[in-house]
């Protein structure tokens, strides 16, 4: 996506979706943390294997939670970018 060409709505948009999305993600997340510590604590009686699937679903929303929030934090510091272009022969090299 191409930041230069956002405008003040477009950019209002894509930070109340990202909002939407960490809230979403965040409730996923506490609901399978909320699921794993009621099995552990024999709240609910589930075998190992549910506890297992229960973590690995609790932890994979706070690693796609984490991704979010660093995205949305990268937006909300800098919601356009300016382009540099250089002429391929100007004789800097990329590192």
């Amino acid at each position: 996506m191409n930041k230069d060409a956002l405008d003040g709505d477009e950019l209002t948009a894509i930070q109340t979706q990202l909002t939407a999305r960490i809230v979403i993600i965040k409730r996923i997340f506490l609901a399978w943390q909320s699921i794993a510590a009621d099995i552990e604590n024999g709240h609910l009686n589930q075998d190992l294997s549910h506890l297992n699937q229960a973590k690995r679903n609790r932890d994979g929303a706070d690693q796609s939670l984490a991704q979010l929030v660093r995205e949305t934090y990268k937006w909300l510091i800098a919601p356009v970018e300016a382009v540099e272009s250089f002429p391929l022969n100007s004789g800097r090299r990329l590192t």
